[in-house]
C-alpha cells in the first residue's frame, strides 16, 4: 500500500507531495515524501501550491485530531449537507486505519462507488475526500491517530450519516464485528437521492449499482480477507 496509486488519474510531484487523482475525481491520494537524517524524519503533510496546481482547495478552516484506542473500531459513514458540505484532508500520524470514501453525488456516473485505502504512519499516505462524499474509517491497530483538515467548519445541524454495513454500498470492511458508537450503529438505510436528511440534489440518472465498485485486485482496495 506504500507505493504510488495506479489506475485512472495522473500523478505529479510537488513540494514533497505526490498527488494522484482517483477514479472518483476529484478525490485524491497523497503520498508524502520524507527526509530522514540523524535527527529523525521530516514530512510535509500539505502544500497549498501543489493543491492549487491540481485544482484542489488551498485553504482549510478547521483541523481536528481523533484517537481511536481499540483495533476494529469503526467511525462513519459521515458527511455534511447543503452549504456546509466539506472537503477533508485525512492522514494517519500513529498506527493504521482502513479509510473509506463514497461518492454521493447523484448526477455522477460514479454515484455510490467507494474506495478504501490503508493509511498509516509508516506508509505516509493521505487522502483528500471532496464535498459530496461520505467518509468513514476502521482502526487496524490500537491507538490509531488521524489528523483531519476541513474546508468548512463543523455544523451539527447539517451533519448526516449512513450505516457502515448499508447494502447500498456493500463496503468490504477488513475487520468483522466492529466497535461502533450508538449514533453510527443507528443510521438508516440509504435508498438513494432525496432520502430524508441527505440534502444532495436529485437527478434523473439513478447511477449504476456499485456493489462491486472496485475490483478486488485493484491496488487501492483491501478485500475483506486481507486482514485478520
Amino acid at each position: 500500500m506504500g507505493g504510488p496509486l495506479r489506475g485512472a488519474g495522473a500523478a505529479a510531484a510537488g513540494a514533497g507531495v505526490i498527488i494522484t487523482t482517483t477514479r472518483l475525481a476529484p478525490a485524491c491520494v497523497l503520498d508524502l515524501a520524507a527526509a530522514d537524517d540523524e535527527r529523525g524524519r521530516f514530512t510535509r503533510a500539505f502544500c497549498a501550491a501543489a493543491f492549487a496546481a491540481h485544482g484542489l482547495p488551498e485553504r482549510f478552516v478547521q483541523t481536528s485530531v481523533s484517537r481511536t484506542t481499540r483495533r476494529g473500531t469503526l467511525r462513519g459513514l459521515h458527511w455534511q449537507a447543503g452549504a456546509a458540505a466539506e472537503g477533508k484532508l485525512v492522514c494517519c500520524v500513529a498506527g493504521a486505519v482502513f479509510d473509506v470514501m463514497i461518492d454521493l453525488r447523484p448526477d455522477q456516473p460514479t454515484y455510490r462507488a467507494w474506495l478504501g485505502f490503508e493509511l498509516s504512519a509508516a506508509n505516509r499516505r493521505a487522502v483528500y475526500v471532496p464535498p459530496g462524499f461520505a467518509h468513514g474509517m476502521q482502526a487496524l491497530t490500537d491507538d490509531a491517530v488521524l489528523l483531519y483538515q476541513m474546508t468548512a467548519p463543523w455544523c451539527a445541524e447539517q451533519a448526516r450519516g449512513a450505516r457502515w454495513n448499508d447494502p447500498a454500498f456493500a463496503i468490504a470492511w477488513p475487520i468483522a464485528d466492529p466497535v461502533l458508537s450508538v449514533a453510527d450503529a443507528g443510521w438508516p438505510d440509504f435508498p438513494g437521492p432525496g432520502f430524508p436528511g441527505s440534502d444532495f440534489p436529485g437527478s434523473d440518472f439513478p447511477g449504476p449499482d456499485f456493489r462491486e465498485a472496485v475490483p478486488k485486485d485493484a491496488p487501492d482496495h483491501i478485500p475483506a480477507c486481507a486482514i485478520d
